[in-house]
Formats: C-alpha cells, sequence, structure tokens
C-alpha cells in the first residue's frame, strides 16, 4: 500500500517520493517492475535528453531494480533533493559503474553532502573510479570529519598515522571497494547486502589496513 502511494507521490513530480522509492527498489523491496499502477517507469528519469554516460543520464538498461532506483535517484537529485545526489552514486558504485559513481559523489559534496566527501575521499584513497591522490583523500575526509562524520574522523586518524609511521597505504588486493550500509555489514561492489541506515545516509567504507 505504501508503495502505490510513494507510486502516485512520483508520478505529481514529489522528489522525496522519488528517493524513497529508489530506496526500495535499491534494496529490492520492490519486485513488481511490470506493474507501476500505470505509471510510466521511463518517465522517471532524463527520458527528455540524449543519454549519455553521465550518471544523471543513464544509459539504457534493462529494467532491474537497481537500474529503476537510480533512475529515480536521478530524478530526484534534478529536482533538487538534498541527498539523491549521494544515493545515486552509491547505486551506481553497486552496479560496478565507479566512474558515474565518483561523478556523483562529486557533485553531491560540493553541494555539503558529508557522506559523499567521505565517498569521494574512499575512491581517492584506493584509486577506484579517480585516479589515486590521497592528498585529496585527505582534504575530503578532513571536511567530512569537521561536519561530523565519525568514520572520515577514523580515516584521517589512520591516514596520519601511516604519514608518521612512513608507510604507504595499500590498495584492496582486488581493487574492489567495501560497501556498507548503516547496521555495519558490507559487500563488495555489487548489490548484495547494500541497504540504507536509519537515516538514509548511504555510504562506503573506509579501506581496511
Amino acid at each position: 500500500l505504501a508503495t502505490g502511494y510513494l507510486k502516485l507521490a512520483v508520478a505529481q513530480g514529489d522528489a522525496e517520493a522519488m528517493n524513497q522509492l529508489g530506496m526500495l527498489y535499491e534494496d529490492g523491496l520492490v519486485f513488481d517492475e511490470d506493474d507501476t499502477n500505470g505509471v510510466d517507469v521511463s518517465s522517471w528519469g532524463d527520458s527528455d535528453t540524449t543519454p549519455t554516460q553521465h550518471a544523471l543520464h543513464p544509459k539504457p538498461e534493462p529494467p532491474t531494480s537497481l537500474g529503476t532506483a537510480r533512475r529515480l535517484y536521478a530524478r530526484a537529485a534534478k529536482l533538487g533533493h538534498e541527498r539523491a545526489m549521494n544515493n545515486l552514486g552509491f547505486a551506481c558504485a553497486a552496479a560496478g559503474d565507479a566512474e558515474e559513481a565518483a561523478v556523483c559523489f562529486k557533485k553531491a559534496a560540493l553541494d555539503g553532502d558529508v557522506d559523499a566527501m567521505f565517498n569521494l575521499g574512499n575512491f581517492h584513497e584506493t584509486g577506484v573510479g579517480v585516479e589515486v591522490d590521497l592528498k585529496e583523500a585527505k582534504r575530503l575526509y578532513a571536511r567530512a570529519a569537521a561536519g561530523g562524520h565519525e568514520d572520515a574522523r577514523d580515516a584521517v586518524t589512520r591516514l596520519a598515522s601511516d604519514e608518521k609511521d612512513g608507510l604507504a597505504s595499500e590498495l584492496p588486493k582486488d581493487g574492489r571497494v567495501m560497501i556498507v550500509d548503516g547496521s555495519g555489514s558490507s559487500s563488495p561492489n555489487g548489490n548484495d547486502g547494500v541497504s540504507a541506515d536509519s537515516g538514509h545516509r548511504r555510504r562506503l567504507r573506509e579501506k581496511e589496513t
């Protein structure tokens, strides 16, 4: 019933409903891909523009829960929803589109999203989606930490300790970034185990040492 109301709100252009419904699709809690209560799913994304590699204009893809989530997040982000851009980046990372995820995280970080700062810092530290740049990673972690992000504070402390001890940070052997939900459970790049915490603050786990 709640899903039906969200879909109706989406059809009426409600950005928060788009973000909330996107999380339900991403978490695999909505399975009626072919039953949208009369709502045209293709209209939820930026179908009025030519698709590009940019995450805001996702390239055509088979209808899946994650694909639908990305289209919903993209529409919500375009309407100015403050959490949707970071969530779109998270969904892109879960789908293995690291470069698109980095684009989203950068935009959200510029808008002041501390989770996006942490996520982009993680990418710069590990070289996923962007070039390895420890200086930029430290800057992003510091900004996120100043905004109250606890994992970013830990990352700042860890990198400072590595620098003091003269140790170089090691990349994950398989090149994957771990995705974590609010409960602390994690999974490699992919959709398994990806979910939002109670604050809908999706984030990427910092590199383990």
